[in-house]
């Protein structure tokens, strides 16, 4: 989870983009500025662009142009922009509804969107992700609940 208030330049930008949720102020920045010092950020190729797409980090890389957080959330690097005062209660908004989810469906789930499930050998590797969710305890107890109407779940 990645709080941003302020701003997100170079490793900060790449931090961001690693997170798995993003939440950023609404006069928050980010920016990859490494051309300007004969530098490239060293992350970009793989987790800024797979976050944004290849366009928008070949702008944010090449230009070092910053971007605002509005922008930042049109382009998926942000899950949320919030006023300051709304950034601590907005983040553990969302870490307090991922802790109720059982551990072994977070992880999971997590492997599975970062596998791009479309190569076949990917497919079999989430599908026997589903099959150790599904043998752990805490995740049946989940499902059984949500079945079974919980309003909690």
């Amino acid at each position: 989870m990645a709080a941003v208030n302020g701003l997100a330049y170079g490793g900060g930008c790449e931090l961001v983009a690693a997170a798995d949720l993003a939440v950023a102020t609404d006069d928050a920045t980010f920016a990859l500025p490494e051309v300007t010092i004969g530098a490239y950020p060293l992350y970009v190729a793989e987790r800024v662009a797979e976050t944004v797409g290849k366009k928008r980090v070949m702008e944010l890389a090449l230009t070092a142009r910053p971007i605002d957080a509005a922008r930042a959330a049109d382009w998926g690097l942000v899950n949320r922009v919030v006023t300051p005062d709304a950034l601590e209660p907005t983040v553990d908004e969302l870490v307090e509804a991922i802790a109720d989810a059982p551990a072994a469906t977070i992880r999971t789930t997590k492997r599975a969107v970062a596998a791009r499930v479309q190569e076949s050998g990917e497919r079999d590797r989430v599908r026997g992700g589903f099959a150790q969710v599904r043998a752990d305890e805490e995740s049946r107890a989940a499902v059984e609940r949500f079945l079974h109407g919980d309003p909690e779940v």
